[in-house]
């Protein structure tokens, strides 16, 4: 069964709906309180189930951007059809002007930019 992503970014006309369609999602972000191996798995596990539900719901998409942040350890994936790409760990603790970059990037962008 497909559970609710943590966060989702979406355009700005469906910023303020209270329900929301997944044709509408540019990119979703799993959180974990704890940085473990385990929980790291599960999230691009869990990641990867919805990037394909999300890339089905939107034809159109050549890839999707997946966050996952456990603890203060952030993890992008990206998901073309038929590969996945996953990044280096980035500590945001230490990181914080190139999570912050990341983060308004990913906001700031349009769908042709985000896949």
């Amino acid at each position: 069964m497909l559970r609710k992503p943590h966060v989702i970014l979406v355009p700005e006309t469906h910023r303020l709906k209270p329900h929301c369609n997944f044709r509408a999602i540019y990119t979703v972000c799993e959180v974990k309180c704890k940085d473990e191996e385990d929980l790291w798995d599960e999230t691009l596990v869990r990641i990867g189930e919805l990037s394909a539900y999300i890339s089905a719901t939107q034809l159109p998409r050549r890839f999707f951007i997946g966050m996952a942040l456990c603890g203060p350890a952030l993890t992008l994936t990206l998901h073309a059809r038929g590969t996945t790409i996953i990044s280096k760990v980035l500590d945001i603790n230490k990181h914080q002007k190139d999570f912050l970059c990341i983060l308004l990037g990913l906001t700031s962008c349009s769908l042709v930019w985000n896949g």
